[in-house]
């Protein structure tokens, strides 16, 4: 392997492993890990043809890992940075899926002849998927996050109004500005702080009696 290579490669393992720790540190991740183990449990015992290299069967089981690896990780994109973290993912199970196909280090035996690179687009097929997949996902993560902001909202301004409390009041309660509690009712803010939100659910758990949860899937009650 000439120098340059070396180098290269130097530099795509530390990029991997840097955000393989990032998304080791996503509350999700053990998660992540559960499922690919169950998902990999499920393949059973690998046929005799899939244990040769280079054959039809070995590229169909070689990226059947691959896909469990990459839909058990789509959970941790969560945002640009996340979906960098992905791609990098990706690119980087590529190269290894190839490793596995062929038996040998991807700089030793890259996909060279008609056959050896359509096999390649078949991987690289596969990769340019789950990048669309997280892009998809980023979007729907964003139309979410207003709709659960708005919901809870609503129920702010119901809890206040049940407590008959003015803005202000609810805002000298929970120690934030007025325009704040406005904005948390009308859903402006995409998150509400977590502290903000234990703050609101103290306020109206001691004013109206009962415990109120203002979780997304709660309700005023």
């Amino acid at each position: 392997m000439l120098p340059f290579q070396v180098e290269k490669n130097r530099q795509r393992q530390q990029a991997v492993q840097a955000a393989i720790r990032r998304m080791e540190s996503n509350p999700d991740y053990p998660i992540v890990r559960i499922q690919i183990y169950e998902e990999v449990s499920k393949l059973g015992e690998i046929s005799d043809e899939a244990c040769q290299r280079g054959t039809d069967a070995r590229l169909a089981f070689v990226l059947l890992h691959f896909e469990i690896d990459a839909e058990a990780h789509l959970r941790l994109v969560t945002d640009m940075a996340s979906q960098k973290d992905y791609i990098t993912l990706l690119d980087d199970w590529t190269r290894k899926t190839w490793e596995k196909f062929t038996c040998c280090p991807f700089d030793f035996l890259p996909p060279l002849g008609d056959t050896g690179l359509s096999r390649w687009k078949c991987i690289l097929d596969r990769a340019a998927h789950w990048v669309n997949e997280g892009n998809k996902r980023l979007v729907s993560l964003r139309v979410t996050a207003p709709i659960q902001a708005m919901t809870i909202g609503k129920r702010l301004r119901e809890l206040r109004e049940r407590c008959r409390m003015t803005i202000e009041e609810v805002a000298e309660a929970v120690e934030v500005s007025a325009r704040t509690v406005e904005r948390h009712e009308s859903g402006n803010i995409p998150s509400i702080r977590s502290k903000n939100l234990l703050a609101y659910e103290k306020l109206f758990s001691k004013r109206l009696g009962k415990e109120i949860c203002l979780d997304s899937s709660s309700n005023v009650g």
